[in-house]
C-alpha cells in the first residue's frame, strides 16, 4: 500500500476529470446536450465504452454509465475530461440531460410509498416451534420497532482514482479494500489484458468496509477516460458528490414481538425485518442471511419466526459498511431486551445472564461483573428509575440514564476467499513479509510478533507485495478476515520458519493459503465462542448443506450513562465502560487504541452523523449539518479486553454492534415519564424534544 491519500498524488501531464449524473431518480435518457468545448477537453458516455459496458460485483452487474435508462439519482451518465478542473466543474453544470418519463413512473406520483410497497428482491425465513399458538395463550407480550436510517460514513478523504496511461497498459491508483476486484474489473472495461493493469492500493483511512467494490466503479470510469484520452487521468469528487452519490447503508425497520414465560424469559419471539436495497446493493443476499443467523444474538429463545425482506427503490447504490449485517440485528435485539427489562422492571445484568445457554452464561457473567462493578450500574439504574418516574420539569435537578447492552460482533465473510502469507528469510537472516492484505495496523503486529519469534531486528523485516503486480492474489481485506484469518496465517509460517531455520541451509520460504470458512452449525448442542455452531439460526447454502457465514464470535459488553440538558434537550455522554473478548491477544495497547477509535465512531454514528433525507423530519437540512463526534464532546471510556481462548477473532465493529443499543436503553430511561420512546438510530436532538414535549 502506498501511504498517501491518492488525492494528494499527481504525474506529469495528468488531466482532470468530473461525472456527469442524473438529475433525478428515474427515466430514459433521449439525448445529452453538451456546450461547446474547448479544445482538449472531451466527454465519454455509454456509447463510447471500449468494452464490457458493466461492472460485476457478488453476481451483480452495474453499468458503469446509464445507457438509456436512470434507475436512481445521482447515477453516472458519462464523463468529462480536460486539463482544468475549474473549467471542467463549469462545463459540467451546463450539460443538460434530456430525459422521457417511464410509464410505470405513475407508481412513485401520487401518494407516500412505504419499504413494503416495493418490489422484494431477497428475503429470507427462518422458523423453529408453533410460535403462533404460543402467542394465542401467552399471559403477556411485548413489542417494539426500531428504525435505522441510511448513513454514509465518514471518510479521511473523498473518493478518488488516478489511471496512469502507459503504451503497455494502465496504472490504477485507488483506496480499495480489495486490488484484484479493481484489476479485473478495469481490465474488461478498457479491453487490456489484466496483467496490463498494475492497481497501487493507497491510504485508506479508517474504513468501515465502503470501500469493497465502489472504488472498482470509480476506477473504471476513470480508466475508460484515460485509454480513450490516452492520457493520466486523476478522478477526485468532492465531499458532497461523494456523500450523495457514493454507497449508502441501508435503511431498515426491525420489529421484535416476544410471548414471555411466567418468569419473563422469552417463550417465543417473531422478528419482522425489512430492508431497502436501494437501485443496487450487491451484497443483499449475503446481508439478509447474516441477520437471520445474527438475529437471536446469545440469547436461549426455543421458538422463533424470523422473517427477512429486501425492498429495491430508486434511493441510490447501498452497500454493507458495517459487518455483514450483524450490526442492524444485534441493536435492534438488544433495544427490545431493554424494553422488556424496562416493562417489567427486572435486572439488565442478571436477566440476561438467566436466558443464555451456560457456556454464554459464564462469559457474558464474568464481563458484567467487570463492568458493572466499575460503574456502580446496579445502584444508578435503581435510582434513576426511582427519580425519572417523578421528575417533571427542569427544576427537578439532572436528568439521568444508564444503559446496559450486549451481544457478538460475529466476524464472517463476503464469499469463499482464498488468503495467502509467504515469508523468506535471506542468508543475511533479512525476512521479507508477503501477506495481503494486510494494512498498516497490521503490519506493526506482525512486525512484532516476528521480532519475539526470530530473535531478529524490526529493521530487517520489510514487507513485499505493495501492487497487484508483486502481490499474492487474495480477497478483500476487511478487518475480520485479516485480523482472524491472515494474522493466524503468519503466525503458523512464523512457527514453521522457526523450526527449519536452523536444520536447513538460508534462504528459506515458506507459503501458506487458507479460504475463509463456512462453519457448520449442526455439530454440537452448546455453541462455542470460536466457532458458532447449533445456538443460532441455520442458513442453507447452494450445496443444501446448513451453514452460517460466521468464522468467530466475539463477546462484547457496554454500559452507557448519559445526561440530558433540560434547556436545550443535548445530551451529555457521562462515561463509557465497554469490554469485550476477543480471544488470543497479540498487541494489546495496539487492541486498546483501536478499540477507543471504534468507540468514537460508534458514538457518532449513534448520535451524529447523519445524511440528507427529504423524506424524514428529523434529517438536517444541508450537508453542512454532516459532522463526526468532537475530541471536546468525547467521555471518559474505560475499555477492558479480557484475553480468551487461542484463535483469533475480530473486534473492527464491536462497539458499533452494542453501543447504540446501550444509548438508547440509558434514553429511554431518562424518558421513563412519558410514554413515548426513541426508536431511531441515529437519534436526533428533535425526536428528544418531541418525545418529552408530546410535540408532534
Amino acid at each position: 500500500m502506498i501511504e498517501q491519500f491518492v488525492s494528494d498524488l499527481t504525474f506529469e501531464g495528468q488531466r482532470y476529470a468530473v461525472i456527469v449524473r442524473a438529475p433525478v431518480s428515474s427515466g430514459i435518457i433521449s439525448a445529452v446536450h453538451l456546450p461547446p468545448l474547448p479544445e482538449g477537453y472531451a466527454f465519454y458516455g455509454a456509447a463510447q465504452l471500449p468494452a464490457q459496458k458493466t461492472i460485476e460485483v457478488f453476481e451483480h452487474s452495474l453499468p458503469l454509465f446509464a445507457a438509456d435508462e436512470i434507475e436512481y439519482k445521482e447515477q453516472a451518465v458519462g464523463i468529462l475530461t480536460g486539463d482544468n478542473q475549474a473549467t471542467l466543474e463549469a462545463l459540467r453544470k451546463d450539460i443538460t440531460i434530456e430525459l422521457e418519463p417511464i410509464p410505470e413512473d405513475s407508481f412513485e406520483a401520487g401518494r407516500t410509498h412505504t419499504l413494503f410497497d416495493y418490489p422484494i428482491v431477497a428475503r429470507e425465513a427462518c422458523t423453529a416451534g408453533n410460535i403462533d399458538a404460543i402467542f394465542e395463550t401467552a399471559a403477556s407480550t411485548v413489542f417494539s420497532s426500531l428504525k435505522i436510517a441510511s448513513q454514509y460514513a465518514a471518510r479521511s478523504e473523498p473518493f478518488s482514482a488516478v489511471t496512469v496511461f502507459r503504451e503497455d497498459g494502465l496504472d490504477v491508483y485507488v483506496p480499495t479494500q480489495w486490488p484484484f476486484h479493481v484489476r479485473t474489473a478495469v481490465a474488461k472495461a478498457t479491453g487490456l489484458a489484466e496483467e496490463a493493469v498494475i492497481v497501487h492500493p493507497t491510504q485508506t483511512g479508517e474504513t468501515f468496509n465502503e470501500l469493497l467494490w465502489y472504488p472498482s466503479l470509480l476506477a473504471c470510469q476513470c480508466a475508460v477516460a484515460a485509454v480513450l484520452q490516452r492520457n493520466t487521468v486523476s478522478l477526485n469528487l468532492s465531499a458532497e458528490e461523494s456523500r450523495a452519490a457514493a454507497p449508502k447503508t441501508p435503511e431498515m425497520i426491525i420489529e421484535h414481538q416476544s410471548a414471555l414465560s411466567d418468569t419473563h424469559s422469552i417463550a417465543a419471539m417473531q422478528i419482522s425485518i425489512i430492508v431497502n436495497a436501494g437501485a443496487c446493493c450487491p451484497l443483499i443476499g449475503t446481508i439478509l442471511k447474516q441477520m437471520t443467523a445474527a438475529a437471536l444474538g446469545p440469547y436461549i429463545i426455543p421458538n422463533y419466526r424470523i422473517e427477512v425482506r429486501a425492498s429495491k427503490t430508486a434511493d441510490g447504490l447501498i452497500d454493507i459498511l458495517e459487518g455483514w449485517g450483524d450490526y442492524y440485528v444485534s441493536n435492534a435485539l438488544e433495544n427490545h431486551i431493554n424494553k422488556i427489562i424496562q416493562d417489567y422492571n427486572l435486572s439488565p445484568a442478571e436477566w440476561r445472564a438467566k436466558n443464555m445457554p451456560d457456556d454464554y452464561s459464564a462469559i457474558f457473567s464474568s464481563l458484567f461483573e467487570l463492568l458493572t462493578g466499575k460503574s456502580d450500574f446496579t445502584c444508578k439504574y435503581a435510582a434513576y428509575n426511582v427519580f425519572n418516574r417523578g421528575k417533571t420539569d427542569k427544576r427537578d435537578g439532572r436528568w439521568r440514564g444508564i444503559g446496559l447492552a450486549a451481544g457478538f460482533q460475529y466476524s464472517g465473510c463476503a464469499a469463499d476467499f482464498t488468503y495467502t502469507a509467504e515469508l523468506t528469510l535471506d542468508v543475511h537472516n533479512k525476512l521479507s513479509i508477503k501477506a495481503e492484505p494486510a494494512g498498516s495496523d497490521l503490519k506493526k503486529v506482525i512486525k512484532k510478533l516476528a521480532v519475539k519469534k526470530l530473535d531478529i531486528a524490526e529493521s530487517d523485516i520489510t514487507f513485499a507485495g505493495l501492487t497487484t503486480a508483486d502481490m499474492n492474489e487474495s480477497g478483500p481485506a476487511t478487518a475480520g478476515n485479516t485480523v482472524g484469518i491472515v494474522l493466524p496465517l503468519i503466525e503458523q509460517c512464523l512457527t514453521d520458519l522457526q523450526d527449519q531455520r536452523f536444520r536447513n541451509p538460508l534462504p528459506i520460504s515458506i507459503l501458506k493459503s487458507t479460504r475463509a470458512p463456512l462453519p457448520d452449525v449442526s455439530q454440537s448442542d452448546v455453541p462455542s465462542l470460536d466457532a458458532p455452531q447449533s445456538n443460532v439460526p441455520s442458513v442453507e447454502n447452494e450445496t443444501g448443506k446448513n451453514r452460517v457465514s460466521f468464522i468467530s464470535q466475539t463477546p462484547v459488553a457496554c454500559i452507557i450513562e448519559l445526561e440530558m440538558d433540560t434547556v436545550c434537550y443535548e445530551i451529555q455522554i457521562r462515561k463509557v465502560w465497554f469490554a469485550c473478548r476477543p480471544g488470543k491477544i497479540y498487541e494489546k495497547k495496539q487492541i486498546l487504541n483501536y478499540l477507543r477509535k471504534n468507540i468514537a465512531a460508534a458514538l457518532s454514528r449513534t448520535a451524529k452523523e447523519a445524511i440528507l433525507s427529504l423524506k424524514a423530519d428529523d434529517a438536517p437540512s444541508s450537508y453542512s449539518e454532516y459532522r463526526l463526534i468532537l475530541p471536546t464532546e468525547m467521555p471518559p471510556l474505560s475499555v477492558d479486553i479480557p484475553e480468551r481462548g487461542n484463535s483469533m477473532s475480530a473486534f473492527d465493529s464491536c462497539a458499533l454492534n452494542i453501543l447504540p443499543a446501550a444509548y438508547l436503553a440509558a434514553l429511554n430511561q431518562i424518558l421513563l415519564r412519558v410514554s413515548a420512546r426513541i426508536d431511531t438510530l441515529p437519534i436526533r436532538t428533535e425526536r428528544l424534544f418531541k418525545a418529552l414535549t408530546g410535540k408532534k
